[in-house]
């Protein structure tokens, strides 16, 4: 009974094993938001350690490809106006690239910064900053308030690049840009 119950602890093992380097392959060939989030989804099936290794890697993902997702959704949707403005398949894109966009906004302060982890760092604060520039799109008119708050995150964002990457040309850019709207209304 013993070396029953220790060839299947082995089996367990190799079982748990043999998970982690089927999600690892899927990984490697992921692309689309589904994608991601069904191997957001099957990280739960892994074991803590496992799981804690890859969950912020894999919520970075999730929220790179629902970016793609609806900033395509985007481009589409201005295309369609252009056309004309009441087209029904341009609102209901708008309507699928906002609901993208609020799960984005509800998993962006998910991801965590990584003590030491410059690079990583740097891209979810460009990351965030982005995010936060993306809701502009969203917003209503006579919402200036809620505006000048998203410009402001997402510029405090972008600032924070600095700590690690003092000279880096993104963040100076989008920084520049963010300004640039402020200095014309002056």
């Amino acid at each position: 009974a013993a070396k029953r119950g220790a060839t299947h602890v082995a089996y367990e093992g190799k079982n748990k094993n043999n998970r982690l380097a089927v999600l690892l392959r899927r990984m490697a060939r992921a692309v689309t938001t589904s994608d991601w989030e069904s191997l957001e989804q099957e990280l739960k099936t892994l074991p803590q350690e496992q799981r804690n290794l890859l969950s912020s890697f894999v919520a970075a993902k999730v929220l790179e490809a629902r970016a793609r997702e609806r900033d395509n959704l985007l481009y589409y949707t201005g295309k369609l106006v252009k056309g004309n403005e009441n087209d029904p398949l341009a609102e209901e894109y708008f309507a699928r690239a906002r609901a993208l966009h609020e799960k984005n906004m509800r998993a962006i302060d998910a991801i965590s910064e990584r003590r030491g982890d410059c690079e990583w760092n740097r891209r979810l604060w460009y990351r965030q900053g982005i995010e936060y520039y993306r809701s502009l799109l969203f917003l209503n008119d006579g919402e200036s308030s809620e505006a000048m708050d998203l410009v402001d995150k997402a510029i405090q964002s972008f600032e924070k690049i600095f700590s690690c990457f003092p000279k880096d040309r993104d963040a100076e850019t989008a920084i520049e840009l963010l300004y640039e709207p402020a200095k014309q209304g002056d």
